[in-house]
């Protein structure tokens, strides 16, 4: 009797499918990107600094302006009474009397009757150190924005003080376009020198 080789039975072949490579998509890069959106304009130079210079040039002049509106104010009028009005710039070279008061010299005048009234001086020279402020505001310094808010605050104390000695010692006196220019432009000052000691330089 032959033997026959005991053979194994085929294998059932189990068909698999291929391994398809998995690809997952690139966050990062695309967050990188969305993160970085706008920053090529923001990078160019002067994009942003040419608009804050403009800004402080802008700045600069309109503070100069009213530094030259209070210094100009002294040789406008003060008081008028009657028709009559006397300047600043005359209250300080010749002197003025009426009611019962009198100015003399270029700072403050006293009197026994409790009036404080400061002439044109003050006016001009506070007038001129807020210009110096307007000018140092043109170059984007800050240190501009203090030397402004300091002489603005200043010269609205002076102002305001001779406003209120014309209402409350010298009537029928009352204050003249002069020294409510003096106080409209001193209060400006103070504003700008605000604005200018926020801003960037």
């Amino acid at each position: 009797m032959e033997r026959y080789a005991a053979q194994a039975p085929p294998t059932a072949q189990v068909y698999r499918p291929p391994v398809q490579p998995t690809t997952q998509m690139p966050v990062q890069p695309y967050r990188q990107q969305a993160a970085g959106y706008g920053a090529p304009y923001a990078a160019q130079p002067g994009y942003g600094a040419a608009g804050a210079g403009y800004g402080s040039a802008v700045l600069g002049v309109i503070t100069m302006l009213m530094g030259a509106v209070v210094a100009a104010s002294a040789f406008l009028s003060w008081v008028s009474v009657m028709g009559y009005g006397a300047t600043g710039w005359s209250m300080m070279i010749n002197g003025a009397s009426a009611s019962g008061f009198s100015t003399r010299g270029f700072y403050i005048v006293i009197t026994g009757e409790g009036l404080i009234f400061f002439t044109g001086f003050p006016a001009m020279l506070l007038g001129v150190l807020i210009t110096v402020g307007g000018l140092v505001l043109l170059f984007r310094s800050r240190a501009g924005g203090i030397i402004t808010l300091l002489f603005g605050v200043a010269a609205t104390a002076v102002a305001a003080i001779n406003i209120a000695m014309v209402y409350t010692k010298m009537q029928p006196v009352s204050p003249g376009v002069g020294l409510w220019m003096f106080a409209g432009a001193s209060l400006t000052a103070i504003v700008l020198g605000i604005v200018g000691m926020a801003s960037p330089g």
